[in-house]
């Protein structure tokens, strides 16, 4: 399915015909093959070779995991309680400890693009008793380092974030799109929530000149159905055409959001 989202991504830009002097996939991945359809493959910050079907950081086709998400596609990346992995350790990188992993795609040659189109399918399985079960601090963030500096607070490298909607109790609630990344999912009007059937969802980001980028999807699900789902990840690299402004092709992709 991965050449259907490309295409996707490329009817989002075309869709602001005029606007765009050139476009180039710089990364695709549907976790379908030994391989990458296009750019580097992937690592992981945790091996989970275990084969268990409640707690889990691998990919699947669904079958040998509890979680069960709608209008998959072959094969996908699946974490539920990730600090219950066989072997699992705490990497450094905040949160709660082990259950704070990494899905990488280091070394994208970004040079000569101004903006990155970032775009994926995710989806999250509805609890048995029909609860939502994100607690804070649940997170799912997509972010760009470039030329290896990691992003900070309000910086342009962050683009797909994903947590929990608070609520009363802070407890089982659902996963959210955080648009302006201030940890609340869903309490802003531009906010999508996630749910058990595969959607896709994009984001625009500036390079500001770099040369490489590396694109780190950082997960802190750390209990029994707390769970999230990602799929056809595309990166797309773009040149604006001359005095173009990139506004009309935020315009014409709804769940792309313009970088605050």
């Amino acid at each position: 399915m991965i050449a259907s989202k490309m295409t996707a991504a490329a009817a989002l830009v075309a869709a602001a015909a005029g606007t765009v002097a050139a476009q180039t996939v710089l990364l695709a991945e549907d976790f379908d093959g030994a391989t990458p359809t296009i750019g580097p493959g992937f690592t992981t910050s945790v091996t989970d070779a275990g084969g268990s079907s409640s707690d889990y950081f691998r990919v699947t086709d669904g079958s040998d995991i509890s979680g069960t998400y709608l209008n998959a596609t072959g094969n996908f990346f699946a974490a539920q309680d990730i600090d219950g992995i066989a072997g699992v350790v705490d990497n450094g990188f905040g949160g709660q400890g082990a259950s704070r992993q990494q899905l990488r795609f280091d070394n994208i040659d970004v040079s000569g693009f101004q903006q990155l189109v970032l775009s994926f399918s995710a989806a999250e399985s509805d609890a048995a008793d029909g609860n939502e079960d994100w607690d804070l601090p649940d997170l799912v963030h997509a972010s760009f380092v470039f030329d290896g500096v990691p992003p900070t607070d309000g910086d342009t490298g962050y683009s797909l974030w994903f947590d929990s909607m608070p609520n009363d109790t802070e407890f089982n609630a659902a996963p959210w799109l955080n648009s302006d990344f201030d940890g609340d999912g869903g309490d802003d009007l531009d906010d999508v929530p996630v749910t058990s059937t595969f959607a896709s969802f994009s984001d625009l980001v500036n390079t500001n000149g770099a040369l490489t980028a590396s694109l780190v999807i950082t997960f802190d699900l750390n209990a029994g159905d707390e769970d999230f789902a990602i799929d056809d990840i595309v990166v797309t690299g773009l040149v604006p055409a001359p005095g173009a402004p990139m506004v009309a092709l935020l315009a014409a992709a709804p769940l792309m959001r313009r970088r605050r």
